[in-house]
């Protein structure tokens, strides 16, 4: 479907041919991959994003302490 609407010139399409085109790619990656997508409502995805976050700023403290250390140990 994406391939056809930029074939006539409509670019990505309107928001019904891109749901459509999330739909067949789901479709596709279910078979390849033999699971289904888990559907998340928005509270999961908030809890999942934050704790993203918290991985993420955990692992750049983590970094700039081993730089400061490192940086101490050479005399910098």
């Amino acid at each position: 479907m994406e391939i056809l609407a930029q074939d006539q010139g409509l670019g990505r399409g309107g928001p019904a041919l891109q749901r459509g085109n999330l739909k067949l790619k789901r479709v596709w990656h279910e078979r390849l991959h033999g699971r289904t997508h888990t559907e998340l409502t928005q509270i999961q995805i908030a809890a999942l994003a934050g704790e993203f976050y918290r991985e993420t700023i955990a692992a750049h403290r983590a970094s700039r302490a081993a730089i400061r250390i490192r940086a101490e140990a050479e005399g910098w």
